[in-house]
């Protein structure tokens, strides 16, 4: 499975996000590229709006 698939299985907008794979931050071009291996860590950091502008 590529990063760009395990988003979308669960359910997460890849534009919105920063992907990190064995503490290696992964460029969005390298999402479809980069296949996952059996002990691999997945950070996934979702990006959020919001907040008070005063």
């Amino acid at each position: 499975m590529n990063i760009l698939q395990l988003l979308h299985e669960i359910g997460m907008v890849a534009d919105l996000v920063a992907v990190e794979v064995n503490q290696a931050i992964l460029d969005k071009k390298e999402f479809q590229s980069h296949f996952l291996k059996n002990g691999d860590q997945v950070e996934i950091i979702n990006f959020v709006g919001g907040g008070n502008q005063s």
